[in-house]
């Protein structure tokens, strides 16, 4: 089936009813995810809007189509008012406020299941509800220095980079999507709402605490089992870098022997085997970097073509978003038709279909205001 046919059948979420209160990026990242799933997102803005409006408009384009924006101030008895009764006829509710906002607002996480007993609520925090670091302020590479991140080693000659996407808000946001449509169908089988604890901390976490409990933290790069030679980055003569993942025997020697002329180092026998490769990364690390460095990028490439062997380049980003296969897979479109800002899609296809477009990002207050905000009676 073709990658840019549209999952037309009912989807799972639909005819749930999404409130979003939060922000910037890990809660409206979440709620896109549920609405590709079919939820309906109303996102509840204050009157200024969401900050990322104007620090940056394609990602808020690509991060909330599809949603309905209503403004409202929350700070006022009427704009309290009004979320209340849209909390009534909702399903679930994301916020991204530090933890105790919502009750200095009067809108504590009992109230709002007083109005709707089987309300999910999201909150979508720095750290958490519990623990000392409750009330701490963070954004995400804090985030990602707290969780350990950096103390990972990738490479032999381990430096400290800042990842050039926002990691920890996108993991935690994708989190807290799982997290929330499990909760609603836990509703589905109880009748009863609950509140999710969901921080970017943790969902950080639970992507390096593996790494970390399972790396003995004393032991030097070289030391460790993950950290090989051949499953690194080695610059090119014109400045590039190759990335060499050969970890199973058949791609170093695959590899190696489709290079032998332009590097007759690789063909060591210290190196045709994963334990040979291991006990002698250090020697390796270095014959790789000096052979890389004598070619450019294109003739590595040029070299490899048709190869069975885990080697790549190390693209830029409009050369990740042109590359053939990431056209034919048809997960993103550079610009849209309605809006001409670029456009995602959940990244899974479900019986060779993806879901259908979204359609724009709202205007701030476009929404049928007078539908979600009738107050109770």
């Amino acid at each position: 089936m073709s990658a840019h046919a549209a999952w037309n059948s009912p989807r799972p979420l639909a005819g749930c009813r999404v409130l979003d209160l939060s922000l910037l990026l890990p809660g409206p990242y979440c709620t896109w995810l549920l609405a590709c799933f079919g939820a309906e997102v109303i996102k509840v803005e204050p009157p200024t809007g969401d900050p990322v409006r104007r620090m940056n408009p394609a990602l808020f384009a690509m991060l909330n189509r599809g949603k309905q924006s209503v403004v409202l101030d929350l700070k006022q008895a009427q704009g309290r008012e009004a979320l209340l009764a849209m909390v009534a006829e909702a399903d679930i509710l994301v916020e991204g406020f530090r933890p105790g906002a919502l009750e200095r607002l009067g809108l504590s996480v009992q109230t709002l299941m007083e109005v709707q007993p089987r309300l999910v609520v999201g909150s979508i925090s720095g750290f958490g509800w519990t623990g000392p670091y409750r009330d701490h302020p963070g954004h995400d590479i804090g985030f990602l220095s707290l969780a350990g991140y950096f103390a990972v080693p990738s490479q032999l000659d381990h430096q400290l980079v800042r990842p050039q996407i926002r990691l920890a808000d996108m993991v935690a946001g994708q989190s807290a999507a799982l997290a929330l449509a499990m909760a609603r169908a836990q509703v589905q089988q109880t009748g009863k709402g609950c509140h999710v604890d969901a921080s970017i901390y943790d969902a950080t976490m639970g992507w390096t605490a593996p790494m970390m409990l399972g790396s003995p933290a004393d032991k030097a790069p070289a030391e460790l089992a993950h950290v090989m030679a051949d499953s690194a980055l080695y610059r090119t003569a014109d400045g590039r870098h190759l990335c060499i993942a050969t970890l199973e025997d058949k791609f170093w020697t695959n590899f190696a022997q489709a290079v032998s002329d332009l590097a007759p180092a690789l063909g060591d026998a210290r190196w045709h085997t994963r334990q040979g490769r291991d006990q002698h990364k250090q020697a390796l690390a270095e014959a790789l970097a000096q052979a890389i460095a004598t070619q450019p990028l294109s003739v590595w490439m040029d070299r490899l073509q048709g190869v069975d062997t885990a080697v790549e380049p190390v693209y830029t980003g409009r050369e990740a978003l042109e590359d053939p296969h990431a056209q034919a897979r048809g997960f993103f479109t550079q610009r849209t038709a309605d809006d001409g800002q670029p456009e995602l899609f959940f990244p899974a296809m479900f019986d060779g279909h993806k879901h259908p477009p979204l359609g724009p990002a709202p205007a701030l207050g476009q929404g049928p205001a007078e539908r979600f905000t009738k107050p109770l009676s």
